[in-house]
């Protein structure tokens, strides 16, 4: 017995051959090339040395170099695999030379297998038949040409001591013979260490069948079964299937028998194989070569005998009779065949270009799973393919009860394969699978070489790609494009109040080379990256930094429209719909209604346009994170879960047979998921912090929620505006409703679900059809249960936010309705022309100055307002919607006026806000009137009041006349801090109180910039700063004797006050966030961590 194997090979036999060896609880070593370092076999083994460079001739050819690895690592048993020195009879003696066991036949048997000339007369001795060929003497070209001429045209030129097709060539005139013998002779040296050639009649069209045989060292053997080879390309197996469709039961006794008296004539012992060619015609077989070692498609055997045969190989060269096999073998011993096995051979070779060998890096291999599928592989994510070595990658192997159900395996096992990095014959494979010639089992030498014409539409073609591009950003552009060249902007809803300040003032921040950290000018003051809505860390965000805000906003739009459909069309291309059909897809999706209804919501709009991401790299982690990482930092991340179970959920209906399954995903979406946060960290952590201590940390009650969904006959909108009355379309102010995806969609969708078969068909209305049950929210009381049963559905503010759920399941439906109707071109084409229509007619526009020219108002603030904060009256909320939106804007320009450093009490659209803000915001908006609302300003540090009419006279407040809305001012000086007595400080409350306390007197506030300010006087006391109480601000009191950190403490709910000392002193603020700091390094370690892995993996692949 032997304790530890080295295999000398590479590749997937040598991952093959240790897999069973662990098992049986050998070790084993590799070798490899210096090429080879980080191979999977490399990895696999428990041991493993490096044999040399990377030619073959100086490493896997070189047998002193293997026998020196095998005495360094103490093994004491050498496998070869096959190819190499499988079949080399003085490496059989070199390996028993130095007192190893050799896995494998006698060097004896070798060479009298391994020499042709010499094997065909033995062949011939014992009665099987052999086609006419040359005698191994004859090596001269003059010699050979003599041969020839007597064997007779056409001839097969072959090394005389290799296999496996390498090194054969077809020649069927003397004028082709110089040619191949010159090729010949250098692939026979380079790949066998032997030049030597012979010559064979070749036969026209024939089967290629071999018999598995077994031979102990006794003399006894047995025959496993044939197994048919017939599928060939340059005379190399592609596809290998056991039993053969042509080999009767007659037909296989006789074949069993003639390879069992050749192996016996030859003194066989161990696993070989006997090639025959048979003639489909006259169903006579010929002798053709002895494979002395195991095959590359020994699988398939094992799959219909249920044996190991590496495992009988072992045991047959450690001493075992057959009788000691596992199960127990004998030479009357019948073999139980069960099922029918084929076998696909997956070489790094291009198909559609005469099968040259391909190179490159690994980058991405899917391998199926699944009843009755086996894949033996031997590469993986990571290893570099070189044309140097044998180009086959994997081989993937189907077994069923019976051939047609053996076929169908074979075909969902290739589908659900997926290799990313180099070229391989994948193409070829699966139109063998798929077949109808192939299905009937008609299959002979020179069926690839006759059947196989891919026509150029079926390769990648990069005009089809360049051409997709084009289409989905043109038809971008048109959508936007008809504004823009009136001077006009896209211009409603949350861009009036908040995408438009949330953008442009931390845009002056950036500009000025700061972290918008802090905007004072937002609601009370907002920490600005925890509020995330502005998406300051978002990559496209760039922008507005770089250009005006109608400009960015132009560009922004534009981007993401296109991002959306374009990458809706490459997830759709990636199942294999055309171009055509992929592209309709693409701009259901991004010109549909859910986007157009989001064009306003910048951030919603960033984050579904990467949504169909999620599909194009679903099982890809790497790339999930970079897609994760985008839709978090777009700036609205409760749309990720919902996004993530659309994806899931038509990955699931769209997996095919055999591919991995949900248990594999969630490692990928995991692994991405934590890597993501990470990478986030930044925004994440004040984010939380944020949430925490917001009104929406428990989310949305559903009460409030159910306001904002849709009634059953709003459903009808979602196939056309058309459907509904043109007084129920409101874009603007119901733009929830604003759902559509036209009605040549709607046409195509129905054919999706016509031809999709059943099972995708039914997950996906299903789908669609739970959707549309929360969609409805309060209309039915089914919906509303859930709502108020479901916790994750607070979070989503309310029913008619979930209308993005459908845009990937419409689109792969529309996608898959286009690739099968006849008039797809045309119905493409209608898709986006009305889509477009619609898209145009649903979009309120502005003139492009209101972003960048300050109206009357403005400028009248500006002139008086300083740094105080200004109070809108409530009814500028009933402003914010009709037919008056852009009246309003313009006449108010914007309710948080940050881009002109303007200072509002707003709370409207309600985002992340801190929850004490809110409520005080929402106190002073509840005021029974000017005078109640004048009462509390000073408290918030504002000064003025506007308001649409001149509101009730009051002591508390001085009219200053009219600038579009009524200006009142304060009657008192109004400040941002306040200095009361000890006795009064300490009494001012910590919560808001129903009525607000008496005011001590204004202090000077000098604010340096956004994030720092000073307060400063003089006398014992508290002071009561204006500026909300929030983590990461910290005080400083700097007095005569010194500086020291100042503790505040919260006053009115949302502000905060500090003691100070007698006489003077000044009190010092500024935002320095923990979170952020943490967040930034993390997130800049996730980043060099990830870099550092697409670096290695980019030098990986220039090397």
């Amino acid at each position: 017995m032997f304790g530890k194997i080295l295999i000398a090979n590479r590749g997937e036999i040598a991952c093959r051959v240790m897999r069973t060896a662990q098992d049986l609880g050998y070790r084993t070593v590799a070798v490899y090339s210096e090429a080879d370092a980080g191979a999977r076999h490399v990895q696999q083994a428990d041991e493993a040395v490096c044999i040399g460079p990377a030619q073959v001739n100086q490493s896997y050819l070189v047998i002193d170099n293997i026998i020196k690895a095998a005495q360094k690592t103490g093994a004491d048993a050498i496998h070869p695999g096959y190819g190499f020195l499988a079949e080399s009879a003085a490496f059989a003696e070199t390996v028993a030379s130095a007192g190893l066991t050799w896995v494998g036949p006698p060097p004896g048997a070798m060479r009298a297998m391994g020499d042709k000339p010499a094997a065909r007369r033995l062949a011939g001795l014992v009665g099987v038949p052999v086609l006419p060929g040359s005698d191994r003497r004859a090596q001269s070209d003059r010699a050979l040409a003599r041969e020839a001429g007597r064997i007779g045209y056409p001839v097969l030129v072959k090394p005389a001591a290799g296999g496996g097709g390498k090194g054969m060539h077809l020649v069927r005139g003397a004028g082709e013979l110089r040619e191949a013998l010159a090729r010949a002779r250098r692939e026979a040296a380079a790949g066998f260490g032997d030049d030597r050639l012979l010559l064979e009649r070749y036969l026209d069209g024939p089967r290629h069948v071999e018999v598995q045989i077994l031979f102990d060292r006794y003399g006894a053997g047995v025959a496993l079964g044939e197994r048919e080879c017939s599928l060939q390309r340059r005379h190399q197996k592609v596809v290998e299937e056991a039993p053969s469709p042509a080999v009767t039961p007659t037909l296989r006794a006789r074949l069993e028998a003639a390879a069992l008296a050749v192996a016996a004539a030859a003194g066989y012992a161990g696993a070989g194989t006997v090639e025959f060619l048979l003639d489909g015609a006259s169903g006579d077989f010929f002798f053709l070569e002895m494979n002395a070692r195991l095959q590359v498609e020994h699988p398939v055997t094992e799959a219909v005998t249920g044996r190991d045969l590496v495992a009988d190989q072992l045991a047959i060269a450690a001493g075992a009779p057959l009788a000691a096999l596992a199960p127990p073998l004998g030479p009357d011993t019948t073999v139980a065949r069960h099922g029918h096995a084929i076998e696909a051979r997956l070489y790094a070779e291009d198909p559609e270009a005469d099968f040259l060998p391909a190179a490159g890096l690994i980058l991405r291999a899917e391998w199926p799973s699944g009843e009755g599928i086996r894949v033996d592989a031997g590469v993986a994510p990571g290893d570099k393919v070189a044309t140097r070595y044998d180009p086959l990658q994997a081989k993937i192997v189907a077994w069923g009860d019976d051939r047609s159900a053996a076929v169908r395996r074979l075909g969902e096992a290739l589908a659900a394969t997926s290799v990313l990095g180099v070229v391989t014959n994948l193409p070829l494979l699966r139109w063998i699978a798929g077949s109808d010639w192939f299905a009937a089992g008609q299959t002979a030498t020179d069926t690839i070489a006759l059947r196989w014409h891919p026509a150029p539409a079926e390769r990648p073609d990069e005009t089809w790609l360049t051409a997709a591009a084009a289409a989905l950003a043109a038809a971008a552009a048109a959508l936007l494009l008809p504004f823009w060249l009136r001077g006009l902007t896209p211009f409603w809803g949350d861009l009036t109040y908040l995408h438009h300040p949330w953008r442009a003032a931390p845009a002056t921040l950036m500009q000025a080379g700061r972290a918008p950290l802090w905007e004072p000018s937002l609601y009370l003051g907002m920490p600005m990256l925890g509020a995330m809505q502005g998406g300051l860390l978002y990559p496209p965000t760039v922008l507005f930094v770089t250009f005006d805000f109608a400009s960015a906003l132009a560009l922004f739009q534009l981007f993401h429209y296109f991002l959306a459909g374009w990458l809706a069309a490459l997830w759709l291309r990636s199942l294999r719909l055309n171009w055509g059909a992929s592209v309709g897809g693409g701009v259901s999706l991004a010109l549909g209604g859910v986007m157009i209804s989001r064009m306003p919501f910048l951030n919603h709009l960033a984050v579904l346009a990467w949504a169909p991401a999620l599909l194009l790299f679903f099982r890809r982690p790497a790339q999930l994170t970079a897609v994760f990482s985008l839709m978090f930092l777009a700036g609205y991340p409760t749309f990720l879960p919902g996004a993530a179970a659309a994806a899931w959920a038509l990955a699931l209906a769209l997996r095919r047979r055999g591919a991995p399954g949900p248990a594999s995903w969630v490692a990928a979406w995991t692994a991405a998921g934590a890597l993501a946060s990470a990478v986030c960290a930044a925004q994440l952590l004040p984010g939380l912090e944020l949430s925490a201590l917001s009104r929406r940390a428990g989310g949305v009650d559903p009460a409030e929620a159910l306001q904002w969904g849709f009634a059953l006959a709003d459903l009808r909108q979602w196939v056309s505006p058309l459907l509904v009355p043109l007084s129920a379309f409101h874009p603007a102010a119901q733009w929830w409703k604003c759902v559509y995806i036209g009605l040549a969609a709607m046409t195509a969708v129905i054919a999706g679900l016509f031809f999709l078969p059943r099972r995708r068909t039914a997950t996906l209305a299903g789908f669609l059809a739970a959707v549309a049950v929360l969609l409805l929210g309060a209309s039915n009381p089914v919906s509303r249960r859930l709502w108020e049963i479901i916790p994750p559905l607070r979070y989503v503010r309310y029913p008619g936010n979930l209308s993005y759920l459908a845009l990937l399941p419409l689109a792969a439906l529309v996608g898959a309705g286009l690739s099968r109707l006849r008039a797809a071109p045309v119905l493409t084409a209608l898709v986006a022309a009305e889509l477009l229509t619609c898209g145009w007619l649903a979009t309120p526009a502005a003139p492009r100055g209101l972003f960048t020219e300050a109206g009357p108002l403005v400028r009248a603030l500006q002139e008086r307002q300083g740094t105080a904060r200004y109070l809108l009256s409530p009814l500028a909320l009933e402003s914010s919607s009709g037919a008056n939106v852009s009246d309003w804007k313009t006449r108010l320009y914007g309710l948080t006026n940050a881009p002109y450093r303007l200072r509002a009490i707003a709370n409207f659209g309600e985002p992340l806000v801190p929850a004490a803000s809110y409520a005080f915001m929402d106190r002073l908006y509840r005021a029974r009137g000017a005078a109640e609302a004048a009462a509390w300003m000073p408290w918030a540090g504002a000064s003025r009041l506007l308001t649409p009419e001149p509101p009730a006279p009051t002591p508390l407040l001085i009219a200053e006349g009219r600038s579009l809305w009524s200006v009142s001012r304060l009657a008192t000086p109004a400040s941002a801090a306040y200095l009361f007595s000890t006795r009064a400080g300490a009494a001012l409350p910590e919560a808001l109180p129903d009525l607000p306390p008496p005011l001590g007197r204004p202090l000077a506030v000098e604010r340096s910039r956004e994030d720092r300010f000073e307060v400063s006087g003089e006398g014992e006391g508290w002071v009561y700063v204006c500026e909300p109480r929030y983590p990461g601000w910290r005080a400083t009191l700097e007095t005569p004797q010194g500086s020291r950190p100042a503790g505040t403490s919260p006053a009115l709910g949302a502000f905060q006050k500090a003691a100070v000392p007698p006489g003077p002193w000044k009190l010092s603020f500024r935002y320095d966030p923990s979170s952020w700091r943490l967040g930034v390094l993390a997130s800049a370690a996730a980043l060099l961590g990830f870099g550092a892995y697409w670096y290695h993996r980019a030098v990986r692949h220039v090397a």
